[in-house]
């Protein structure tokens, strides 16, 4: 009560009641704080009404809060910081940084075995290596470090991780002689600058094959660097690799930043090569597969290189083949129906799978060979009719070719009577923005419907809050 109080008088608005309940402890904490496990704050935007007021509010809540094992914070306040370090339970950080930040995160260097963490540096790279905050939180968490998401642009400063080793030899370490991410599973990196100071100081810390999830988003620079050095570790004679989940950017920072064409297709074999030593994922991710520059020779063989790899993993669950939009002098391959027969005929035990068909040939793909599939969410051409819900129609011509095709094949039932479900584990079709659920129509005739689900076009991919997925992984994870 008594912190109510105190931000009555610290800032009065219109509309706000200096009403207080009677014969209440002013300075008793609610039960309930105690209870609280997990705290988000959202980003609220800077010209919002009573920004002030919402941000002591946040203050005091996290000062009541301590025994919270997920903080999910899109701000940070002066005196949070503080909050945040002294709760001895916190088990997962998600901070995104701005500039305002920045003065207040040396608090957090105090944080100690955490087992999640998420940083999004939304300054000019300068987040990573301010006062080594994140050095230190990674430093004193190094042995129950579980997942490290880090995030930044292309104004990266420097290596963040300069200190590590003069630190690990002042600690008192025993029977230890050095400290690493021993117990790391899950690693992302987006829009880092890899140079080779960063790449030995992460190979100093970080056993990356024995990851199970590995995710490189688009980076500012230093491709050529990575995955050579990736290759090199997966190369190695006897070398286990328990890598099951990847998620790369198959873009080139290069097409991206319109440079030469030599340099996309170098790091697009680079990250073929890659993939190509090892043959243990259960879920590829190939996000941004385009725009990939047309004027390169051999662009069909590349593709026919990548194929070919990817067949190699044959324990593959998931397979995403992100497309963008074709730009310029940039095209998208997509997948003819030849391609999709062999990634299915060799992918037997594929459930999830997200590609750009060659509409020409959507009556060719041959995904009823799919036994596995549950779902397919194809990524329609922008100029066709399907791409976008303009219409109560769209969609519905792509969804029924997929849909002959599975029905086209010869079943015999003495009663007359087809039921979906005893043939076929697909359950949804979505395109891109639209979603439909299939099941069956009990009949005489073979039938099966499909109706249009909520639309998800309207839902935003939230990166901080209740909706974001890192919270919603972290969650399952400590539940």
């Amino acid at each position: 009560m008594s912190q109510r109080k105190e931000l009555w008088r610290e800032r009065q608005h219109k509309g706000q009641q200096n009403r207080f309940p009677r014969g209440v402890d002013e300075d008793e904490i609610p039960y309930c704080a105690s209870r609280v496990r997990q705290l988000t704050f959202g980003i609220l935007a800077q010209r919002r009404s009573h920004l002030y007021l919402a941000h002591r509010c946040l203050e005091e809540a996290s000062k009541n809060m301590q025994n919270a094992e997920i903080v999910d914070v899109g701000y940070l306040t002066p005196s949070m910081g503080h909050h945040i370090a002294s709760m001895k339970n916190l088990k997962a950080l998600n901070m995104f940084l701005d500039h305002q930040s920045l003065g207040r995160m040396y608090p957090l260097r105090d944080i100690t075995n955490l087992q999640y963490l998420r940083v999004v540096d939304h300054t000019v790279g300068e987040a990573l290596a301010h006062d080594n905050v994140v050095l230190l939180i990674l430093f004193n968490s190094a042995s129950t470090l579980r997942s490290l998401s880090l995030e930044t642009n292309s104004w990266q400063l420097g290596n963040f991780l300069l200190g590590w080793e003069q630190m690990a030899s002042e600690a008192d370490l025993i029977e230890q002689d050095r400290v690493s991410l021993s117990s790391l599973k899950s690693l992302s990196f987006i829009g880092l600058r890899f140079n080779q100071s960063l790449i030995d100081s992460l190979e100093n810390i970080i056993d990356f094959m024995s990851l199970d999830h590995l995710t490189i988003g688009i980076m500012a620079t230093g491709a050529l660097h990575l995955f050579p050095f990736l290759r090199g570790l997966a190369a190695e004679a006897g070398r286990a690799i328990s890598l099951h989940q990847l998620s790369l950017v198959m873009s080139s920072e290069s097409a991206l930043q319109h440079l030469e064409d030599l340099g996309a297709d170098m790091e697009f074999q680079a990250k073929i090569q890659f993939i190509a030593l090892f043959d243990t994922l259960t879920s590829l991710e190939l996000k941004e597969q385009n725009p990939y520059p047309v004027t390169i020779a051999d662009g069909s063989l590349l593709f026919d290189a990548l194929w070919r790899t990817i067949i190699t993993h044959e324990n593959l669950g998931s397979l995403s083949i992100n497309s963008m939009e074709a730009t310029g002098t940039n095209a998208i391959p997509r997948l003819s129906a030849a391609t999709v027969t062999t990634l299915i005929n060799n992918l037997p035990k594929l459930r999830n799978f997200e590609f750009a068909p060659a509409e020409g040939e959507i009556e060719e793909i041959g995904l009823s060979r799919g036994n596995a599939l549950v779902s397919i969410l194809c990524c329609p051409q922008p100029n066709q009719p399907h791409a976008f819900p303009r219409s109560p129609d769209s969609g519905f011509i792509m969804v029924t070719e997929i849909l002959k095709g599975f029905l086209s094949q010869d079943f015999s039932h003495p009663e007359g009577k087809f039921v979906w479900e005893d043939h076929y584990s697909l359950r949804r079709i979505s395109l891109k923005h639209r979603s439909w659920d299939v099941a069956s129509a009990f009949g005489e005739k073979r039938q099966v419907m499909y109706w249009e689900v909520p639309s998800f076009l309207e839902e935003t991919i939230a990166t901080n809050g209740p909706g974001s997925e890192w919270l919603r992984v972290v969650s399952k994870d400590l539940a």
